[in-house]
């Protein structure tokens, strides 16, 4: 958990704290409450039992209005009980365990470099190297053939090479379209969204095929806001500059 959001909710649960009179009940219930991760403005924080729930409840807004005064942003509280919380995250694991659809063969040292693509491998490295610091959103276009998959698969291979831990994604617009598509058939768009916005390096291929699509687009520049505000690392290409793209 990031130190500074666990320290809002410190400076939160003090602030409550000093305006009750029955610290007795604040001790013993309040004290079971643990933030557990923040994820498009809620607040996932875990409780002992479902009486200790029942408890809490009648306080959420006040929790949530203390922590969103401190946050400098609204934010929404989700309180749930450990045991269900740990479940869930069990099955957010298993969501996670994918293919990540790298080209091993394709690294930074076998990448043909010359005046024409010398600036865009510089700027996939400085990315490969400080993931989400550098440049994130990093676009990288040309005309096809000459590179740009290239330096998606080297930046994913440094990536995964310097860091295990590190949740990669190579894809296509048009994989990543279809694969919408799909979740929304088989309703299963709840682990489509936790997938994609739980990714630390985001490669995407070929955007131009997206642009036409307008309810992929929608949600792909969902992810692309939480990614951003989280920041995790996105590298997309595409044969046309930005200002031709919809």
């Amino acid at each position: 958990m990031n130190n500074l959001l666990n320290d809002g909710w410190q400076k939160t649960l003090h602030i409550l704290k000093s305006q009750f009179e029955d610290t007795v009940f604040f001790d013993s219930y309040f004290s079971t409450l643990e933030i557990r991760e923040i994820h498009d403005r809620e607040v996932t924080v875990t409780v002992d039992t479902h009486w200790t729930q029942s408890e809490i409840f009648p306080y959420i807004e006040k929790l949530e209005e203390i922590y969103s005064s401190i946050a400098g942003t609204k934010y929404k509280i989700n309180l749930i009980v450990e045991e269900e919380y740990n479940k869930r995250l069990t099955t957010g694991l298993e969501l996670l365990s994918f293919d990540d659809n790298l080209n091993d063969e394709l690294t930074f040292d076998n990448f043909v470099q010359g005046n024409s693509n010398r600036i865009a491998k510089n700027a996939a490295k400085a990315v490969a190297s400080k993931p989400g610091v550098s440049y994130s959103p990093l676009f990288l276009h040309s005309n096809s053939g000459l590179g740009k998959t290239h330096l998606l698969n080297a930046i994913g291979n440094y990536v995964k090479q310097h860091d295990q831990s590190a949740k990669i994604l190579f894809t296509t617009s048009e994989s990543f379209v279809n694969e919408y598509v799909k979740s929304i058939s088989n309703h299963s768009m709840d682990d489509f969204n936790y997938k994609y916005r739980h990714i630390d390096v985001l490669l995407i291929d070929d955007i131009q095929f997206m642009a036409s699509k307008e309810s992929s687009s929608e949600i792909f520049f969902n992810i692309f806001n939480e990614l951003i505000r989280n920041k995790k690392q996105i590298v997309i290409t595409s044969d046309k500059p930005p200002r031709d793209l919809k």
